[in-house]
């Protein structure tokens, strides 16, 4: 088993530096590694950010993906949807960038979600 902590403990989405919090206080837990959040801000500068953290010395087995990414893939509007696509993507090269080994996916807008589950996932289930 190992002991991870979320660097959501010392980072934020309103701070466009935050990943450098993960470089400034991540050395302090005595943890076997992080599971990075990944903030909508970081779509701008992800390479340098995966950069940044790969060359820190740090193990990040694990990321928390960009939280809008589980609402795009719920939603009735496929530009929404495709756009959710897209993210995911990049969410996956950072991770892959980085040394991710596990992924975590919230559906947020879950009742949207569930309904479209319901309607085109579980019947095909079911037939099965």
């Amino acid at each position: 088993m190992q002991l991870l902590c979320s660097t959501g403990v010392f980072t934020r989405s309103s701070d466009p530096l935050n990943h450098e919090a993960i470089l400034r206080y991540a050395p302090q837990f005595s943890v076997d590694g992080f599971e990075v959040i990944f903030y909508p801000r970081w779509y701008q500068e992800q390479e340098r950010i995966a950069d940044t953290l790969q060359s820190s010395g740090l193990r990040f087995p694990a990321l928390h993906m960009e939280k809008s990414i589980g609402e795009f893939f719920g939603s009735s509007d496929a530009g929404e949807r495709e756009q959710g696509v897209l993210r995911f993507e990049r969410n996956c090269a950072f991770a892959q960038q980085i040394g991710v080994h596990l992924a975590v996916l919230q559906w947020h807008g879950f009742g949207r979600v569930c309904d479209l589950l319901r309607i085109s996932v579980i019947p095909e289930v079911r037939e099965q």
